[in-house]
């Protein structure tokens, strides 16, 4: 859904479930990479009272880390609704 918003320049993602032992286990993870695609800023906040292998602090700079390098490219033209 993300991905489809053309005219999107800002996005906070809040995490407050458990984490896995790294960005790339979480659900969706390969989606917004996609959907953070051209955005003017991307902030990622996480909850660190939550267990899991990591603590929220650790995922969101891992997280934050992976996702801002994706920034400086364009935003996609092709949007995917449903899975082929």
């Amino acid at each position: 859904m993300i991905t489809a918003c053309q005219g999107l320049q800002l996005l906070d993602i809040k995490l407050d479930s458990y984490f896995p032992s790294s960005p790339e286990r979480l659900p969706g993870f390969k989606e917004c990479l996609i959907a953070v695609q051209g955005l003017k800023k991307l902030t990622v906040t996480a909850e660190d009272g939550v267990s899991g292998w990591v603590t929220g602090q650790e995922m969101r700079k891992n997280l934050e880390s992976l996702l801002k390098e994706r920034l400086t490219l364009p935003r996609s033209k092709t949007y995917v609704i449903f899975p082929v």
